[in-house]
């Protein structure tokens, strides 16, 4: 054979990748099932070769999950309902150009190939030492315990006044969780990553969730409160990062595995939010993953507006902004930018539903790439992106405690980044990071006290 077998992956995912750049700038500008068959055969592939690559011991992992989430939102509607039903979602019945759909749909799997290359190519980790963080001189769980509890009282008032109150779109709500929600997250990411951290150097890690069990006691009240209040984002990521961090000490999932607990997982989210709506709930795939379908038409919008408008480069930066409070409010006041230039899903909003729209409808990570920098962006980006889901997302035996916080919030942005800015976990990661460094930086100042 004139290559070798080992290369075969990599070889088949350039070919994928080659094939969707040319079609992309050759497919005429109107819809086209053949073509669109086409982009997901191509992402298929992609996505096995990685596997075939990977050979993965542990199916739980963002670049797994991330890609099941990439194709409902990207190819599930041009292929599976758009021919028989485009209006199977009301947002759906809101303008949008389906000429563009194929075009679309093979610059999502431009993006899509871009990333797998930037977790297969060759990366040279440089081993450093990390100073080890003991049990007998960290944070003990008390501390733990007693942030979880402020930071589930701030979440308890909040979510009770939005479910009685005005709902999540009232002024007051948007304003009060906006400011906390950065906060929440870091708190709650932070007092995960320390019980894993203690668990995982433990000689009996197997029993992680009998060290504290007042802390996951309160982040299912926690779950449980946010959950009624509507929001289901925060909790996806927590469950994530728990089953995350509860492989780590004990062991992989399989494939099979991985598919039946997600299909359970999106079947009770999927029931939840049906049944706050219209107290009823039919089963099938769309309804189950309606809330990564719909976002196809952000997908769409955007290619639509950049194609007459031009790109909009301060809607990545905005996302950027938004990790510390009021800069970005600051920069649209200095600069004179338009609130709905902040973020592609602003702009979204504005151009599906018009103004004063009681919600929102989100984006997807290759619209907002795509919005702000064009098709050089998707590819630029996605790579990255790659890269640092190869750097971060495994943690070894080790390694620090801050690279076992980047690896939760990873996971825990494996479902929901595929329908976000691509920006959109920096805030995250980056009050997370602030949290630990309090954390540690406090028990520290009190080891060295009580030594003395």
């Amino acid at each position: 054979m004139w290559i070798k077998k080992r290369y075969l992956p990599e070889f088949n995912i350039a070919i994928c990748t080659l094939i969707a750049f040319v079609t992309y700038l050759v497919c005429p500008e109107k819809y086209n099932f053949g073509l669109c068959v086409m982009a997901m055969v191509l992402y298929v592939i992609t996505f096995l070769s990685f596997l075939m690559k990977k050979k993965l011991k542990n199916y739980f992992c963002f670049s797994v999950i991330f890609s099941i989430a990439f194709f409902f939102v990207y190819y599930f509607y041009p292929i599976m309902l758009y021919p028989v039903n485009k209006y199977a979602f009301p947002i759906f019945y809101y303008n949008f150009n389906d000429n563009i759909i194929t075009k679309s749909t093979f610059l999502a799997t431009i993006g899509y190939d871009m990333f797998i290359i930037g977790i297969l190519f060759p990366y040279k980790d440089k081993k450093k030492d990390t100073p080890k963080i003991h049990i007998s001189n960290f944070i003990p769980t008390s501390m733990v315990a007693l942030f979880c509890v402020l930071a589930f009282i701030k979440v308890f008032a909040l979510n009770l006044s939005v479910y009685f109150g005005e709902g999540n779109s009232s002024p007051i709500a948007m304003t009060i969780w906006s400011y906390i929600s950065l906060i929440e997250h870091g708190v709650i990411f932070c007092a995960i990553t320390i019980e894993f951290y203690i668990a995982l150097n433990a000689q009996n890690k197997q029993t992680w969730y009998k060290r504290n069990p007042i802390l996951w006691v309160l982040l299912a009240i926690y779950c449980l409160i946010t959950l009624l209040s509507g929001s289901r984002n925060i909790v996806i990521a927590i469950a994530l990062a728990v089953i995350y961090g509860s492989i780590l000490c004990e062991h992989g999932w399989s494939l099979l595995k991985l598919t039946v607990y997600v299909l359970i997982g999106m079947t009770a989210m999927s029931i939840i939010s049906f049944l706050r709506v219209s107290n009823t709930f039919s089963f099938s795939i769309e309804n189950i993953t309606s809330d990564l379908i719909i976002n196809n038409i952000t997908l769409y919008k955007g290619y639509d507006y950049v194609k007459s408008n031009g790109i909009i480069p301060f809607t990545l930066i905005g996302s950027l902004l938004s990790a510390i409070p009021f800069l970005q409010g600051l920069v649209v006041r200095l600069r004179g930018i338009s609130i709905y230039y902040t973020s592609s899903a602003r702009l979204f909003s504005l151009l599906i539903l018009g103004e004063n729209a009681s919600y929102g409808v989100g984006t997807n990570i290759i619209a907002s790439i795509y919005l702000g920098a064009g098709l050089v962006g998707v590819v630029v980006m996605m790579f990255w992106l790659g890269r640092i889901v190869k750097k971060y997302s495994d943690y070894r035996q080790n390694d620090s405690i801050f690279k076992l916080l980047i690896c939760f919030e990873i996971m825990a942005h494996a479902v929901f980044l595929v329908r976000a800015d691509f920006f959109y976990p920096v805030g995250h990661m980056s009050w997370g990071i602030i949290f630990l460094n309090i954390f540690i930086a406090m028990f520290s100042k009190r080891h060295l006290a009580e030594q003395q």
